[in-house]
């Protein structure tokens, strides 16, 4: 049996949420409620526990609700008062969470539309706003990384309801992509991350129960099966995998889901394997520990001992109420109770055995996860490498395979918003919109959080634009409006232009004749303005288009025109290369068959 039926069962109502201004960049103020004393975990990350009222234990005249950032210790680090959705039509309140969490921040709804962030420290600003009112609810999640937020509407001015779920950046809502709709009363919403990927949780609309699951999930009544999960792709809205209802026990964890199972307690690991724990008897599942060795169950008749579960033993902590989630391996989250009444929440430390108390203001607070909030061990470390794709020719068209590869573990996922087709000025414009055009090759700009038809060397500093070249000159393009401009001065037929570089001072390019043969020609380095296309001469010793712009000098390579394959052949003068400052002086010469280097240093 489920301990709904507890003494604030009374105050939960059935479950069957103005429109936004568009999203906002967030902005950072500071609140009174700032109390940060942060705990370390084993790997020195602080570590917190999300905590806030369920939806549907607000009360029908509650106007706000509270969320909190706990530690371990049970000191509240940060906490904010929020305005809560709306009532929907015919008296429902939505059962969805809340509250979504990153690995660096806790984000929340205030009212129908403005989502808000809360950081440890207990900054607190708006982060974007949803097209949520007064008949559409909107749920929402944060992916660890703070740059993409899946968000799900229930609008329940239609009967079924109308469910639209996408996916979007959090800053900006670009990269907008529609995963999924049903008009026949399907509830589904975004509780978290994981790899990459989506996990939505899946529930009627009319809940009765807030206990074990605080998202919600696989209660039974639904249109569709009797899931508790899917995990889908956030760029097709693919189901990848489902978990079935016996597993909503307690709040997801990087470990998986606690599960009740035909002989007992168990849990679901993100793999698909379950793990079976000890078998007491009269012992309500729970959560399962983040690392996956300890299951927190309680007794089904009061005062509900709490009981900690392993693989083979039992253990009985000696201290009563309901387990609710785990902030770490040894720190679990429960609600106390006097009689069948909940009176607030409280931490148990399972190492030492020691009981604090959370001050939750007199209320009781549902568990909703971590700080930081990813679902997989690689989310917390919030470690991404872009990686252009090769071009493939095997479809009919030339096509790329950018994206990420994830650590650890080392995984990589090919994102969809790298693709590139062939068109534009450039050769090849993005698929992601607004299109941008350049080049064949890949680069992600990470201010702006999207790919680039261009190499990483010509994007500039800070991301707002980048360069590329065709045959009529040079182009610099903004990132956020597409707007694409060809330089004046650089569009002349007699000569061309190789950008080499986008840095503070300018483009960096290698001008020349237009050339047809392969015998090195001469050609010379200028550095352009972005905006007016004034050209600035640096050097003109290079008779190859070879050259890298870095840490304020320019590094190029001379061939000695009358060796065209020197090289190869193994000629004893080979060239030269140079380190030429800004200003055009030579600080450097090295011989190319030779190991010292001379050079000059600059202020």
């Amino acid at each position: 049996m489920r301990r709904a039926g507890l003494a604030i069962a009374a105050s939960l109502l059935a479950a069957c949420s103005q429109p936004s201004t568009g999203p906002q960049r967030p902005a950072t103020t500071s609140t009174s409620s700032a109390m940060t004393r942060p705990s370390q975990t084993a790997g020195g990350i602080p570590t917190f526990a999300v905590l806030a009222n369920n939806p549907v234990g607000l009360a029908p005249g509650q106007t706000s609700y509270t969320v909190e950032l706990v530690a371990p210790d049970g000191h509240v680090a940060a906490r904010q008062v929020a305005s809560r959705p709306s009532i929907m039509p015919r008296g429902l309140v939505a059962p969805t969470p809340l509250v979504s969490s990153s690995d660096t921040q806790l984000y929340f709804l205030n009212g129908d539309s403005e989502v808000r962030f809360l950081k440890p420290d207990g900054a607190t600003g708006v982060a974007t706003r949803l097209p949520g009112s007064g008949q559409v609810h909107a749920a929402f999640a944060v992916s660890p990384d703070d740059r993409r937020i899946a968000v799900s509407l229930l609008d329940y001015s239609s009967q079924p309801i109308h469910l639209r779920i996408y996916v979007e950046d959090l800053a900006g809502g670009g990269n907008h992509v529609e995963i999924f709709s049903a008009t026949n009363g399907t509830a589904e919403w975004p509780v978290g991350w994981r790899d990459g990927d989506l996990v939505v949780a899946v529930g009627p609309i009319a809940v009765q129960n807030a206990w074990p699951n605080p998202y919600d999930a696989g209660n039974s009544g639904g249109p569709g099966p009797n899931d508790a999960y899917h995990v889908v792709d956030p760029a097709t809205g693919n189901r990848l995998a489902a978990v079935g209802s016996d597993c909503d026990f307690g709040a997801l964890t990087v470990a998986g889901s606690g599960c009740r199972s035909a002989t007992g307690a168990a849990d679901l690991r993100w793999d698909g394997q379950r793990h079976e724990f000890a078998r007491p008897d009269n012992v309500e599942p729970g959560p399962v520990s983040p690392d996956g060795s300890r299951m927190a169950g309680a007794g089904q008749q009061p005062p509900f001992p709490i009981v900690l579960l392993s693989a083979s033993t039992t253990g009985a902590p000696g201290v009563d109420g309901n387990p609710l989630g785990w902030i770490d391996d040894s720190h679990l989250v429960f609600g106390t109770l006097s009689g069948t009444s909940y009176v607030g929440d409280a931490i148990l430390d399972t190492v030492s055995n020691k009981k604090v108390t959370v001050d939750t203001r007199h209320q009781y607070l549902s568990f909703f996860g971590t700080l930081p909030g990813g679902l997989s061990a690689g989310d917390h470390f919030a470690c991404r490498l872009p990686l252009g794709g090769l071009i493939d020719t095997t479809h009919g068209k030339p096509a790329r395979d950018g994206g990420f590869i994830t650590f650890p573990g080392a995984a990589f996922k090919v994102d969809p918003a790298a693709d590139l087709r062939e068109g534009g000025p450039g050769g090849f414009v993005t698929v992601t919109s607004p299109q941008l055009n350049g080049g064949d090759a890949e680069a992600y700009d990470v201010p702006q959080h999207r790919w680039l038809p261009t190499r990483l060397s010509l994007v500039a500093p800070d991301g707002s634009s980048y360069a590329y070249s065709e045959s009529s000159g040079l182009h610099v393009v903004d990132v956020r409006s597409a707007a694409d401009r060809l330089l004046p001065g650089t569009n002349s037929t007699q000569r061309s232009f190789y950008p080499v570089a986008y840095t503070a001072s300018g483009i960096y390019v290698l001008e020349g004749p237009e050339q047809t043969s392969p015998t090195p020609v001469a050609l010379t380095l200028w550095v352009v303005d972005p905006n007016s296309g004034h050209q600035k001469q640096v050097s003109s010793t290079a008779t190859t288009a070879s050259a890298i712009v870095a840490g304020g000098a320019a590094w190029m390579t001379t061939l000695n025109p009358s060796q065209r394959s020197a090289a190869s052949r193994g000629s004893p003068d080979r060239g030269s290369q140079h380190v030429v400052l800004p200003s055009g002086r030579i600080c450097g010469t090295r011989r190319l068959r030779q190991r010292r280097t001379s050079g000059c240093r600059s202020r």
